[in-house]
């Protein structure tokens, strides 16, 4: 698996927006509930940390991929083993229905 598979799973999981805005830095400076939701894929791992360090609105340092240990949260081993596990897929699965029910603003029918 390389990096190219991992972008291929975030825009079938239609979480690769989330995915850009790590990568330019864009997520670090806009509101706080995106950069929570960027900084909660990232410790999941479905998401990967930036080629290039970044820093916050506030100055906090955004480390890149090459700069945390292997296997830890935002490395690319780290988003390499969530992806190899089937019930992240299910789990991510269920996110985008999810995101895809509140973009459209539908409502669940209880029959």
């Amino acid at each position: 698996m390389n990096t190219n598979t991992i972008y291929k799973y975030q825009r079938h999981y239609g979480i690769h927006k989330y995915q850009e805005m790590i990568d330019t830095g864009l997520a670090w400076h806009e509101l706080g509930e995106i950069g929570r939701t960027c900084a909660d894929h990232i410790k999941q791992g479905s998401c990967i940390l930036p080629v290039k360090p970044h820093k916050t609105y506030w100055g906090q340092y955004i480390p890149s991929r090459y700069e945390v240990p292997p296997g830890f949260p935002g490395s690319y081993e780290y988003v390499k083993k969530f992806y190899k596990d089937n019930y992240n897929h299910s789990r991510l699965l269920g996110y985008s229905i999810q995101k895809n029910v509140e973009r459209k603003n539908l409502k669940w029918i209880n029959i």
